[in-house]
């Protein structure tokens, strides 16, 4: 028995734990195969895994399935029903019994008001599809700027790492001359110095650098412990922009404007249904109200002679009008007042949002040809450093130059790099931002 009890607990064990390992196994295999992205990649990851475009996604698939059973409205509301009922007092004719019913009845109610619900689910789906391609298009943005960020972020980590390296090759030459003689302490000690003071800088910059690619794997969808390789290069395109036609051929395109415009057709239509909803409303009805005239405790229901039933239904044509909704100051008057006044403020945000898009676009064309300018100087700048590295370099082998000298005209050609390269993220960051503000591919900007 003890046997057969030992056994049973090893293969529970066995359950539990197996599932477990295999797990593990699986993230420690997917830790150590390394994820090579491009940019090109991270967008379609975005688009299929975000969580945040998901959810838009599912709320979109909801404004369709109303729109898709609009028409629902015309069907009538069905409804069935059955009691059984026990009178209080014993009736002066027949004996003291129960009473059956059942009853099924339909009715549809024709309004003017009717037609403007079905063009509002059908307006909703089409604000709602605006929203979704606005957040599809601001999710690629984000993404694309988020990895040249990164790339920057690996640049200027490659750049400290080269300036420790230095620095700690100053220090063991300054350590080899205090020792020789050649330098006092007060060299040696200023070369730890400025050793030491690298290397917080560095976990600083490799924290931030970590914390940008945890944001980045959330946005793209990617598990946290995945590791992950960025493959791409900053080399955004020199575009010519005519600021005043870019404004006059985009402006309506932008997907805040449409949505605006959006809003008001759906405040009209809501508005036009309240209106509506003064007019008469003709209602159909049909009621088959079935009584059991013996008593459903003694006497035979199912297959009970005819006579037994009695249908106390009817077909019904009515009209019916809301006279609250005729009085002036009453809820309804209120209601549709309201209602107009939310239009005219929503047509005062569409009219700001328009002002404010013109400003937005013509501030991201002033950014793009600054950076434009910034990087001619810092191109020239960086050709500077260059030929001054080579000329402390050539001085170095000669004799010439001393290594600190050289040390920092090396720190000096990264530095000028390490600007390069973030005016060249600005340059494209802003390029990405202006093809989102005008809702045009950078190639269409171009054209």
């Amino acid at each position: 028995m003890l046997h057969k009890m030992t056994g049973i607990k090893n293969i529970f064990l066995t359950g539990l734990i197996l599932p477990i390992m295999i797990f593990h196994a699986g993230r420690l295999d997917a830790q150590a195969q390394t994820r090579v992205i491009s940019v090109e990649n991270a967008v379609e990851m975005a688009l299929d895994e975000n969580l945040s475009l998901k959810a838009e996604k599912y709320s979109l698939s909801e404004k369709k399935r109303s729109r898709d059973t609009r028409w629902n409205a015309l069907a009538p509301d069905f409804t069935l029903s059955s009691a059984l009922a026990k009178k209080n007092e014993k009736p002066v004719f027949g004996d003291y019994h129960w009473d059956l019913s059942w009853q099924f009845s339909a009715q549809l109610a024709l309004s003017a008001s009717l037609a403007d619900g079905i063009r509002y689910l059908s307006r909703n789906y089409e604000a709602g599809l605006i929203g979704y391609e606005d957040a599809k298009n601001q999710l690629k943005r984000d993404v694309k700027k988020s990895f040249y960020s990164l790339l920057v972020l690996e640049e200027s980590l490659r750049l400290l790492e080269n300036n420790i390296k230095t620095a700690e090759k100053s220090y063991r030459q300054a350590e080899i001359n205090y020792n020789n003689g050649l330098v006092s302490e007060l060299d040696k000690l200023q070369a730890q110095v400025t050793l030491e003071s690298l290397r917080p800088d560095y976990d600083e910059a490799l924290n931030n650098y970590n914390m940008s690619i945890l944001n980045f794997k959330e946005m793209i969808g990617l598990e946290n412990e995945e590791e992950i390789k960025l493959e791409g290069v900053i080399e955004p395109g020199l575009y010519i922009i005519d600021t005043n036609e870019l404004i006059f051929t985009s402006l309506t395109e932008r997907f805040d404007i449409q949505e605006l415009v959006y809003q008001i057709k759906l405040l009209e239509t809501d508005l036009s249904s309240s209106k509506n909803s003064r007019l008469p409303a003709l209602v159909l009805g049909y009621t088959k109200n079935m009584l059991f005239a013996d008593d459903p405790l003694k006497d035979r229901i199912i297959g009970s002679p005819e006579e037994s039933w009695t249908d106390a239904g009817a077909f019904s044509i009515s009209l019916s009008l809301d006279i609250d909704s005729l009085i002036p100051g009453l809820s309804k008057d209120t209601e549709i007042k309201n209602k107009k006044d939310r239009i005219r403020q929503a047509e005062s945000r569409l009219s700001q949002a328009l002002r404010k898009a013109d400003i937005d676009i013509r501030t991201i064309v002033m950014n793009i040809r600054k950076s434009v300018k910034k990087i001619e100087s810092l191109e020239y700048n960086e050709k500077l450093a260059k030929r001054s590295y080579e000329l402390s370099s050539e001085g170095y082998n000669a004799g010439t130059v001393e290594l600190l000298k050289l040390e920092n005209s090396m720190n000096q050609l990264q530095a000028a790099r390490l600007k390069l390269a973030e005016e060249h993220y600005n340059y494209q960051a802003a390029l990405l931002d202006l093809e989102y503000a005008v809702n045009k591919s950078l190639e269409d900007l171009n054209g």
